[in-house]
C-alpha cells in the first residue's frame, strides 16, 4: 500500500507542478502580448511625432516666407509713400499741368492703398500661420509627453 500511496502523491505533485507551469506560461503569454502592443503603440506614436515635427517645420518655413513678404510689402509701401511725397513737392515747385499731376497722384494713392491691402492680407496670413505653429508645438509637446509615458 505504501508504494501506491507514494505513486499517488507523486502523480498529484507532478499534476500540481504542471498546473502551476501552465499558469506561468499563460501569464508569460499575456505579458508578451502586452509588450508587443506597447511596441506597436510606441512605433505609431513615433511616426505621429515625426509627422508633427515635419508639419511644424513646414509651418515655420511658411511663417518665414510670410514675414519676408510682409517686410517686402512694407518697403514697397514706404517707397510709394516717398514717391508720392516727392511728386507732391514737385507739383508745388513746378508749374506743371495740374490734371496730369493729379492723375499721377491718384494713381500712386491707388498703388499705395493696394500695397497697404496686400500688407494687411500678409499680416493676417502670418497671424494665422503663427497660430497654427503654436498649436502644432503644443501638439508636439503633448505627443512627447505621451511618448515618454509609453517608454
Amino acid at each position: 500500500m505504501e508504494t501506491t500511496f507514494q505513486t499517488e502523491d507523486l502523480q498529484s505533485y507532478i499534476y500540481d507542478q504542471l498546473q502551476s507551469l501552465r499558469v506561468e506560461i499563460f501569464k508569460y503569454d499575456e505579458v508578451a502580448a502586452e509588450c508587443q502592443k506597447a511596441r506597436q503603440t510606441n512605433e505609431h506614436l513615433n511616426k505621429q511625432l515625426e509627422a508633427q515635427k515635419e508639419h511644424g517645420e513646414k509651418l515655420d518655413e511658411r511663417i518665414k516666407s510670410l514675414c519676408q513678404s510682409e517686410a517686402d510689402l512694407r518697403a514697397h509701401s514706404s517707397r510709394l509713400e516717398l514717391e508720392l511725397n516727392g511728386l507732391k513737392d514737385k507739383a508745388l515747385d513746378f508749374d506743371s499741368e495740374p490734371p496730369d499731376l493729379e492723375r499721377e497722384i491718384i494713381g500712386l494713392r491707388g498703388q499705395l492703398r493696394k500695397a497697404e491691402d496686400d500688407l494687411q492680407v500678409a499680416v493676417e496670413k502670418l497671424n494665422t500661420a503663427e497660430g497654427l505653429r503654436q498649436r502644432e508645438e503644443s501638439a508636439t509637446a503633448s505627443w512627447k509627453v505621451r511618448l515618454s509615458h509609453v517608454l
